[in-house]
């Protein structure tokens, strides 16, 4: 039996007139039709580096595409907003300036992801760059830099995020 999934709350307590926060959104963890582990999950959630935006991922239905949002924690009457649709493994830089995600994300018969390795301005999603095709993992290195494993199994060095070869 797949485990359901759960509410996202969020918001800031500095207040004390609230007794709960804010609902944001299902985050839906896995259902039946999933493949089994290890098969990749198709949520994640993450601060941005100065914990005043909230970044997640989950599908809108259950046999839905993973989207990606945000939510500007300071701001409780601002809605979630939707930076991308169709993407796995999204993440925020350390420098909190990109985000990262994998595009148009497929699963093989051996359980392994592969798509299109993208940046784009955090926490908009603006001005979106393909960097790889063919990326089942990424991480940074650096500042700027990436090192991503093809789905050769071949690592790759990205020396410049925002200037990719």
């Amino acid at each position: 039996m797949a485990f359901p999934g759960w509410t996202l709350r969020a918001g800031t307590l500095s207040d004390g007139q609230a007794p709960i926060l804010r609902k944001l959104d299902q985050i839906i963890v896995e259902v039946d039709t999933d493949p089994p582990p290890p098969s990749p999950e198709r949520w994640g959630i993450q601060f941005s580096p100065d914990g005043r935006t909230l970044a997640w991922s989950t599908r809108l239905t259950t046999d839905g595409k993973e989207t990606l949002k945000v939510q500007d924690l300071n701001d409780p009457a601002a809605s979630p907003q939707t930076v991308a649709e169709d993407v796995a493994l999204s993440r925020v830089s350390r420098d909190g300036k990109k985000f990262y995600w994998l595009a148009h994300p497929a699963v093989s018969a051996a359980g392994n992801l592969s798509g299109v390795l993208q940046a784009a301005l955090f926490p908009q999603g603006l001005e979106v760059i393909s960097i790889r095709e063919g990326v089942r993992e990424f991480a940074e290195a650096g500042t700027g830099e990436l090192i991503a494993l093809a789905d050769t199994g071949d690592l790759m060095a990205i020396p410049d995020r925002d200037q990719p070869r």
